[in-house]
């Protein structure tokens, strides 16, 4: 099969859990104790 191309999808996310995006693609949180006992 061939690869014509590539397609970014960028979902909306509600307002309400909108933060939890920012959390997704910030790896702070996986390193550091204190956050992760959030």
């Amino acid at each position: 099969m061939n690869i014509l191309g590539r397609v970014a999808v960028f979902p909306k996310v509600p307002e309400r859990i909108g933060r939890l995006e920012e959390l997704a693609y910030n790896l702070w949180w996986s390193w550091t104790p204190q956050a992760q006992a959030l």
